[in-house]
């Protein structure tokens, strides 16, 4: 029919995407990468942010031009430097006292973030303090409001500006070249003292509650031994009821986890102890321990790796057990910000040693089981259908593998995937789980490799794909270090993709 093509219609790329991509390949150092990708990442409206930073790079206009793109971002940072700089705490200074009198009662005559009182005679006396000053959104006419005011609205968007003006009690009309005041709120001032309010100031104060894990000396390797040795000596019920001491004691001095409240426990003596209920219709805690205990005695006998090492693993026909020593260090997700491009790089050969001494580990349980989890039995991972509920997900080959991950896709969706999985893949062992919660950073090295219950012999891919499954991703970790530890493994994540909404 005339007037009709039958080439597919071509989709122009987002703006964020294309600004990103414009970021990434870019020569700019760390942190300052970071900080220009934040600001259309975490933008309300992304592809507003994006379509303001190519504009002023001129990327939209001429995106091939010989103009030096790095100089027009570092233009870009500067004045986005400026406009974060506005937004500092500041002291609020001339507040009547009748206004004063409230926000201490209101605080309870301490500070709003520490609880700490002033000190003793009134010394050190607490700062009224402006979380965002009202003079914040004070944009004087001519080019600094152009570029500044402008900027606000991409990132925040028009709306958010009025409203957050709005807020402030700052009025928003330039009509007339002059600003009427408002009365100023009192939810936006809060008592702290200068101690705190130095480092809120200068934006080095978290607003949430942290315990960062101290660094502490891993136990040496005849001392974990001593203490399998002395643990498997005890008779089982003891042995339980010690741990629930343990366990009492760990909450005491160390608190809960995070992550998994009352299952993992810190103990004295440089421990830790995972707890949880023994599966009885579904595979519970019981087997996830049994085979992080063998994953990790096997990285134990067959690689350098730094990891924790099983001390005990014993279950009852309630309650399962798994103590192991503690690896020193702070999950990578906590300091990935703040680690240099040196130390960046430094990870990435260190990891890529873990992974080529993986590659070592030998699976006993081949050629019966090319495909199983560490302990010779059904994989366990959340990823594989079924393999948290039964224990016989496991498979003599990769051929089988792919047909189980095809089982569950209709028949009209398979041709896509059917052409990526003819790709044949080496079967190695694999951590199942290396997300940058599982990777423990000391002194910006790499010193401990953490939750191995979903370890096993797998397809090659598996831990690349693993890291993108229901893992939120941070560019730096995912340009930085996982594009640069694995091989290409594009096709096989673009697969993947494509199967992980049948995953129950």
């Amino acid at each position: 029919m005339e007037g009709s093509s039958s080439e597919p219609t071509m989709v122009a790329p987002s703006y964020s995407s294309r600004a990103l991509a414009l970021i990434s390949s870019s020569n700019l150092p760390h942190p300052e990468k970071c900080i220009v990708q934040a600001f259309v990442e975490e933008a309300v409206d992304p592809e507003l942010a994006a379509h303001y930073l190519l504009q002023l790079t001129g990327f939209l206009s001429d995106p091939v031009n010989g103009r030096s793109r790095d100089l027009e971002l570092v233009f870009f940072l500067t004045e986005w430097t400026k406009l974060l700089n506005r937004f500092r705490p500041t002291v609020c200074s001339d507040l009547p006292k009748a206004t004063k009198d409230i926000i201490r009662a209101r605080d309870g005559y301490s500070c709003g973030l520490s609880g700490l009182k002033p000190g003793f005679f009134g010394r050190q006396p607490l700062v009224f303090t402006d979380i965002i000053p009202p003079s914040a959104l004070d944009f004087s006419e001519g080019a600094p409001r152009e570029h500044l005011d402008v900027m606000l609205d991409a990132f925040i968007t028009p709306a958010k500006r009025e409203w957050l003006s709005s807020l402030l009690g700052r009025a928003t009309s330039h009509n007339n070249g002059r600003q009427t005041s408002r009365m100023q709120r009192l939810d936006n001032i809060v008592l702290l003292s200068p101690g705190v309010y130095r480092v809120f100031s200068e934006g080095d104060l978290r607003l949430g509650p942290e315990d960062p894990v101290k660094a502490a000396k891993r136990g040496k390797e005849n001392s974990n031994q001593v203490y399998k040795r002395s643990f498997s000596e005890v008779h089982p019920s003891l042995r339980v009821k010690t741990y629930l001491l343990l366990r009492k004691v760990g909450h005491y001095f160390y608190g809960y986890s995070s992550w998994t409240p009352g299952a993992v426990t810190r103990l004295p003596f440089n421990l830790y102890l995972k707890n949880g209920n023994v599966g009885h219709v579904h595979r519970g805690t019981d087997t996830s321990h049994a085979n992080q205990a063998r994953a990790m005695d096997l990285v134990e006998r067959h690689t350098q790796i730094p990891a924790p090492r099983t001390i005990d693993v014993i279950s009852t026909p309630k309650l399962s057990f798994l103590l192991m020593t503690r690896a020193p260090g702070t999950p990578l997700g906590h300091l990935l910000i703040y680690m240099s491009d040196a130390e960046i790089a430094q990870l990435v050969q260190d990891l890529r040693r873990c992974l080529w001494q993986m590659v070592a580990i030998p699976n006993p349980f081949s050629p019966q089981w090319a495909i199983c989890s560490a302990h010779g039995e059904g994989c366990f991972d959340f990823r594989l259908n079924g393999s948290t509920r039964v224990d016989n997900i496991r498979f003599k080959s990769e051929a089988e593998f792919n047909e189980f991950l095809l089982s569950e896709v209709p028949e009209s969706e398979r041709e896509q995937a059917t052409r990526t999985l003819s790709i044949i893949h080496r079967i190695y062992f694999t951590h199942g789980d290396l997300n940058m919660r599982n990777i423990l950073i000391d002194k910006g090295k790499l010193s401990g490799i953490v939750d191995w219950e979903n370890a096993g012999w797998l397809p090659e891919y598996w831990d690349y794909t693993k890291i993108h499954f229901t893992t939120r991703l941070t560019r730096r970790f995912l340009d930085d270090v996982v594009e640069k530890v694995f091989p290409d493994y594009s096709k096989e994540l673009e697969n993947e993709r494509s199967l992980w909404q049948w995953v129950r």
